[in-house]
């Protein structure tokens, strides 16, 4: 069952992580992976409820657009998802919301788009390295 809900995680991700012409692409593969990382050392709460959205985003979709979320074009998909965000039910609001975090961690905790965005990755990782952390 498990497996069901990560080839759908993987094809959300370019549905749920839209990013702008100047940052790379996001992969797939390596987010879902990530994501199944992630996932997979949280709380069972937290495994049961985003899959438990997984199957709720596939419902509104179906029931609002009479499509699936995967069958919709991406302006299409963008406009269902923006109407969840603005949604004055919370709920709703917060479907994609918690569906997209772990894929945003996945793809914003890569190097190239690290360096893209302005961050010295290097530098930070040796400015780390170089604090020691005593409790």
């Amino acid at each position: 069952m498990r497996e069901y809900f990560f080839r759908r995680m993987k094809r959300l991700v370019p549905v749920l992580l839209l990013t702008c012409h100047e940052l790379p692409a996001p992969d797939p593969d390596e987010v879902a992976d990530f994501c199944r990382e992630f996932i997979y050392h949280g709380t069972p709460a937290f495994r049961a409820v985003y899959f438990a959205m997984i199957l709720l985003l596939q419902a509104l979709c179906r029931l609002r657009c009479r499509r699936s979320i995967y069958a919709l074009r991406p302006p299409e998909a963008e406009e269902f998802l923006e109407s969840l965000y603005s949604s004055r039910v919370l709920l709703l609001s917060s479907v994609p919301t918690l569906l997209s975090m772990p894929l945003h961690l996945a793809y914003y905790g890569r190097d190239e788009v690290q360096e893209a965005l302005g961050f010295e990755v290097g530098a930070l990782r040796e400015e780390a390295l170089k604090r020691e952390v005593a409790r």
